[in-house]
C-alpha cells in the first residue's frame, strides 16, 4: 500500500503509532517514564506542567477544565467546593451515583429512620460487612471491589459533612452525577472523574488530584501494579494542545518531579 501511495500525486506520509498527535512535549516526557516508546511530534509545543495546592486549584478551576483522581472521594470534596463557589461541576459516572444512592436507600430501609446520623451509621456497618466478605476471597481477588466499596463510603462521608439532612444528601449526589446531555456529554462545567472514567476525555487544562495515589498504595499484586501503570499513563496524557494553546497539566498537592519517576519505575 505504501508503494502504491508513493506513486500518487500527493505521495504518502508515515504517521507511526508511537507518536502522539495531541500531547505536548513536556507531558510526553512524563508519559515516557511509564511507556518509553511514546514520542511527541517535532512541531508539538512544549506544554505546561506545574503544581499547586488544593486550595489554589479549586480557585483556578473553570468550566471546560478536566479534573482527575485515582479515587472518587477526593473528587467529591472538590466538586462541593466548586459548587459553593458558584462554579458548575459534575462527576462522570452515572452508575457510580446510582450505586451510592442505592447504598444510602438500603441503609435507610434497614434503620427505618430518616435521620442522617442513623443512616450513616448503618451505611458504615453495611460497607464494613461487605468489605470483610470481599477480602475473604482467596488470592486478593476481591480487593479491587473492596477498595471500590470503601471509596463509595468515603464519597458519602465527604458529602454528609456539609449537608443538613438525608434529603439534601441524596439530592446533591443525584445532581453532580447526572448533569449530562442525552449523549453522555457534560454540560458546560468543570468535569471531574476517576482516571478510569475519563479515559476517553481530554481538555486543554487538566488537574490531577492526589498524584501520590498513583500507584495506589493498596496495589500489591503484579497484575494490580500493571493496572496502576496504565492508569498513570492515561492521567498524564489527557491534556491536549490546540492551535495557539500549549496544553496544561497541573498536579494538585504533589510537585510534578515526584510523579512518574522512581515510584512508577519501580513497579
Amino acid at each position: 500500500m505504501k508503494e502504491a501511495l508513493e506513486k500518487t500525486p500527493r505521495g504518502v506520509v508515515e504517521l507511526p503509532l508511537s507518536y502522539t498527535r495531541r500531547c505536548p512535549k513536556a507531558h510526553v516526557a512524563l508519559a515516557q517514564t511509564i511507556v518509553p516508546q511514546i514520542k511527541a511530534l517535532d512541531e508539538a509545543p512544549e506544554g505546561i506542567v506545574r503544581s499547586m495546592t488544593i486550595e489554589k486549584a479549586v480557585q483556578e478551576m473553570t468550566p471546560g477544565d478536566l479534573v482527575l483522581c485515582r479515587v472518587n472521594a477526593e473528587l467529591l470534596g472538590v466538586a462541593y467546593s466548586l459548587i459553593k463557589r458558584g462554579v458548575k461541576a459534575v462527576i462522570r459516572g452515572r452508575d457510580i451515583g446510582a450505586g451510592i444512592i442505592k447504598l444510602i436507600e438500603a441503609a435507610e430501609k434497614k434503620t427505618y429512620s430518616k435521620d442522617l446520623r442513623d443512616v450513616m451509621t448503618k451505611v458504615r456497618e453495611m460497607t464494613s460487612d461487605k468489605v470483610a466478605k470481599l477480602r475473604e476471597i482467596p488470592n486478593q481477588k476481591g480487593e479491587t471491589r473492596a477498595l471500590a466499596e470503601l471509596d463509595k463510603l468515603s464519597c458519602i462521608e465527604v458529602i454528609a459533612e456539609d449537608v443538613a439532612n438525608l434529603y439534601e444528601l441524596k439530592s446533591f449526589i443525584q445532581r453532580i452525577f447526572s448533569d449530562f446531555d442525552d449523549d453522555g456529554k457534560p454540560n458546560q462545567s468543570v468535569v471531574l472523574g476517576t482516571v478510569h472514567r475519563t479515559k476517553g476525555l481530554e481538555a486543554e487544562r487538566v488537574f490531577v488530584l492526589r498524584p501520590d495515589l498513583l500507584p495506589h498504595p493498596m496495589a500489591k499484586k503484579p497484575w494490580m501494579q500493571q493496572e496502576e501503570r496504565h492508569i498513570a499513563y492515561v492521567a498524564v496524557t489527557r491534556a491536549v494542545y490546540k492551535e495557539g494553546r500549549q496544553g496544561e497539566l497541573i498536579f494538585v498537592g504533589v510537585p510534578p518531579a515526584l510523579f512518574g519517576s522512581k515510584k512508577l519505575a519501580a513497579l
